[in-house]
């Protein structure tokens, strides 16, 4: 049973002026998130796609929490997925959420994420 959807899109440009502010990427940014951005020749694009991806999850999930509850991992075939902490976690297994499905897309002027939840129902 699909619990909550939620997209967000945004411009590059406005992530790219944001990171130029360490306070902004420490606030909003895991360090594994840093990590991967960070190595990326066009790094705002990968910044912004995760940012959006955040904004999406909490749509999704209804609620909003600190952008470090909410983090985007690629697994080992290089997809994106969401993975919950603290506050966001918590309410997410209350919830009964049992998946959470992203998909990111950006070109050179946006970024854009899609996100579903999924509840497991017997």
């Amino acid at each position: 049973m699909i619990t909550g959807i939620g997209t967000d899109i945004i411009e590059i440009d406005r992530i790219k002026k944001a990171c130029e502010n360490p306070r902004f990427i420490d606030r909003v940014f895991t360090e594994r998130e840093k990590d991967y951005s960070s190595s990326k020749v066009r790094s705002a694009q990968h910044f912004a796609a995760r940012f959006a991806s955040k904004e999406a999850t909490m749509k999704a999930l209804g609620k909003g929490f600190s952008f470090q509850d909410i983090e985007v991992v690629n697994n080992e075939e290089g997809k994106p997925e969401i993975l919950l902490h603290g506050n966001a976690k918590e309410y997410a297994q209350k919830s009964g959420i049992d998946k959470i499905f992203l998909t990111i897309s950006h070109s050179q002027n946006m970024a854009i994420a899609f996100v579903v939840m999924r509840k497991h129902i017997l």
